[in-house]
């Protein structure tokens, strides 16, 4: 699935890919349903034992569409660029999630099996994770970032200059700080808490 910005006035889709399976019963359907203003997009693959297919979701969004979005995913990788969305939500169960140029004032994400990278971000996040790394580079940071993860390594760039409030917590694994913190509490190397700046 890849959604990205286009000038163009309307929401284009684009699905396609191949098929093991010659049946026209054994392909899957492209559906969409518009209710209101709300456009759902849905992929309905067919009930057979043996499924064999590679197909991509392609979706084109006006460059002035600042609403919501919302993606939920069973086994894909996702792909996200050049958007500004007030509220950006994504879940998958399994597949890579890539984010790059994204505005948004609330992202949240929320994945079992997959890694989560995002670069030129700015807003505030909140992302769950089961298993996979989390990498987020912030293209300008004064924002909410929280993250969780049971198995995987997160990785958070700021810019030179934030100023922000810190507190991590891990069971297995180190945390690791290139900034200088003003302690409020610390055990050992699995728990931080600190204040950088003024934040």
């Amino acid at each position: 699935v890849s959604v990205f910005s286009t000038d163009e006035e309307e929401i284009k889709i684009h699905f396609y890919g191949r098929s093991a399976l010659k049946s026209e019963k054994a392909l899957p359907k492209l559906i969409t349903n518009l209710e209101g203003s709300k456009l759902k997009i849905e992929i309905e693959y067919p009930k057979v034992i043996f499924y064999n297919a590679n197909v991509v979701l392609d979706v084109y969004i006006p460059q002035d569409y600042r609403e919501n979005i919302i993606i939920d995913t069973a086994s894909a990788d996702v792909d996200i660029s050049n958007l500004d969305i007030n509220n950006f939500q994504c879940k998958t169960a399994s597949g890579d999630l890539r984010i790059e140029s994204l505005g948004s004032d609330n992202l949240t994400l929320n994945t079992a099996s997959g890694d989560v990278d995002i670069v030129d971000f700015t807003g505030n996040l909140k992302a769950d994770s089961v298993s996979g790394d989390i990498n987020v580079r912030c293209r300008v940071f004064d924002n909410n970032i929280d993250v969780k993860t049971i198995s995987g390594q997160v990785e958070i760039d700021l810019p030179q200059n934030a100023e922000f409030y810190l507190k991590t917590n891990t069971v297995s694994g180190e945390v690791v700080a290139k900034f200088p913190i003003t302690i409020i509490s610390f055990n050992k190397m699995n728990q931080l808490e600190g204040t950088v700046g003024t934040g």
